[in-house]
């Protein structure tokens, strides 16, 4: 279970739309993200990785379709994009 924004989402009762990365990565590039919409159609993300080998896993929890698109753009992730919010236009 995430609150995000005051609001609970929870992974068990979301569509999971998208997973890549590895939560066990050890930098940002390569961490885990996943996107889920949830029963009430509210797009939310979780992203992890460990920052450096000896911290506490950074997680990063996001909710809605602007904040979502920033996060998997931030990442790189056209895959993420593509699942969740469909075609990507060709620049």
């Amino acid at each position: 279970m995430h609150v995000i924004n005051g609001k609970k989402f929870d992974p068990d009762t979301s569509e999971q739309l998208h997973s890549s990365g590895s939560w066990q990565a050890c930098s940002r590039p390569d961490g885990e993200l996943t996107v889920y919409r949830s029963k009430k159609g509210t797009v939310w993300a979780v992203f992890r990785y460990w920052p450096n080998e000896f911290g506490a896993q950074h997680v990063e929890t996001v909710a809605d379709d602007a904040t979502v698109r920033r996060l998997c753009e931030s990442l790189n992730r056209p895959s993420a994009l593509e699942s969740t919010f469909g075609e990507l236009e060709e620049g």
